[in-house]
């Protein structure tokens, strides 16, 4: 008896020896590969969020200009959309310091270095959340709201830094797209009520492009966005005008799984009538994949970045299907309280389909703010880029600034990156916009 159970123990154990994965909090890969272009310090990990399940969150860290992370400067913490897409793509695609190239001949992959990279500015932090997002692991955690992962939000940053306790010193700044409509808000204001962590750390500001905030008032524009874009005409517009209707008696029921369904459904029927359009610029088409992805999913890409070999997704239908109540829930009443605080950028693509301008200005000028009227009646400037190039358009009022960008749709940092270089450096130094 003894001898078999010493046996099954035995076997147990190569089990867990050969399947088991360790995921480090703390991978310091700087320098490991002479080929990947950044010669600053550099960071990955996995910072454990739930004790029971060990689901965590994967972070990638970059230090200011290629410098140390103790180097005095802004920390900007990156947040993606989806819900349930990996912030590689704002990475390694969109303001990162490095890009990527694959030659489909040979399949092999090539490293760049972004001459536009947000580097220049501030330290950069690349967050794959909710849980279960690109490399984070959920390991049978369930989370289905923006709530439940503003608390593992938490739990992570004070993580990190116990990890990094030289960061705590430089002013933080969240920025994101899409769906980071609804999470920066709200992670950032139950941040600011967490007084134990802003005790210690200064959040400076928060900017959110394109972001999908209130849906109440954003759905109700996939008809009238198209038709004046010229995608769809007067009876494909009063058609979808028709669902938008029904979209909001959903909401008003807080049916908001129906509510979803319909929106979803819009932005497909409106891509379709368009023939086929991109759903994040309807000016383009291709929607091809980005090497970053493929590159991601190579055994010595994890090895370098400190990854137990895994799958990559870059977007998980998954997160995304367990978020689809939380979709059409709104966040605009936590930005009022955001106003009072600190300083606000909503930049807005103009080609974007997605999440339109006739959408983000209906529920900013519907706002529950005792400015809202200042804000109103505020004159709209233009927006020049350094060298004079028209860039865009600008109002604001007090802490809170929005800004349309001309040329690009959904990710404007991938269509607009000089623009979105000036924006960033002009709201990290304070430097108004109007």
């Amino acid at each position: 008896m003894l001898q078999t159970l010493f046996i099954l123990i035995s076997l147990l154990t190569i089990f867990l020896l050969v399947t088991g994965k360790t995921f480090n909090e703390k991978n310091n890969i700087t320098r490991s590969d002479p080929n990947f272009p950044f010669t600053g310090e550099m960071f990955t990990g996995f910072i454990v969020i739930d004790n029971i399940t060990q689901a965590n969150l994967y972070y990638h860290l970059y230090a200011f200009n290629q410098s140390q992370i103790s180097a005095s400067a802004p920390l900007i913490i990156w947040l993606e959309g989806g819900p349930g897409c990996s912030s590689a793509f704002g990475n390694y695609v969109q303001f990162g310091p490095v890009t990527i190239e694959k030659d489909n001949s040979s399949s092999k992959f090539s490293f760049g270095n972004n001459p536009l990279t947000w580097n220049q500015y501030a330290h950069l932090l690349y967050i794959d959340q909710p849980t279960g997002t690109g490399f984070s692991q959920a390991n049978g955690l369930n989370v289905s709201s923006t709530a439940q992962s503003s608390k593992h939000f938490q739990v992570f940053l004070a993580r990190f830094y116990q990890l990094f306790p030289e960061m705590m010193k430089n002013p933080l700044y969240f920025v994101g797209e899409s769906y980071a409509g609804k999470w920066i808000p709200v992670y950032t204001h139950d941040l600011l009520n967490n007084k134990t962590f802003t005790s210690q750390v200064t959040i400076k500001g928060v900017a959110i492009g394109d972001g999908w905030s209130d849906p109440k008032r954003q759905i109700p524009t996939y008809g009238s966005f198209g038709y004046a874009a010229g995608m769809v005409d007067s009876r494909s517009r009063d058609n979808l005008r028709f669902q938008e209707v029904q979209a909001l008696i959903d909401i008003s029921k807080g049916d908001y799984y129906d509510a979803t369904n319909i929106s979803n459904s819009l932005l497909e029927q409106l891509t379709t009538l368009a023939g086929g359009v991109s759903h994040w610029n309807y000016r383009e088409f291709d929607e091809s994949d980005d090497p970053y992805a493929d590159w991601l999913s190579t055994t010595e890409a994890q090895d370098f970045l400190g990854i137990p070999y895994q799958e990559y997704e870059d977007c998980s239908q998954d997160v995304s299907d367990d978020y689809f109540g939380d979709n059409t829930e709104s966040v605009a009443d936590f930005y009022p309280g955001l106003f009072e605080k600190l300083p606000v950028l909503l930049y807005q693509g103009q080609d974007d389909e997605n999440v339109s301008y006739e959408g983000a200005l209906n529920y900013i000028n519907a706002l529950n703010w005792t400015d809202i009227k200042n804000f109103r009646n505020a004159k709209r400037t233009v927006w020049k880029l350094a060298n004079g190039t028209t860039a865009g358009l600008v109002k604001g009022y007090g802490n809170f600034t929005f800004l349309l960008l001309f040329k690009c749709g959904h990710l404007v940092p991938a269509d607009q990156p000089q623009s979105a270089f000036e924006m960033i450096y002009n709201f990290l130094h304070n430097i108004p916009f109007y």
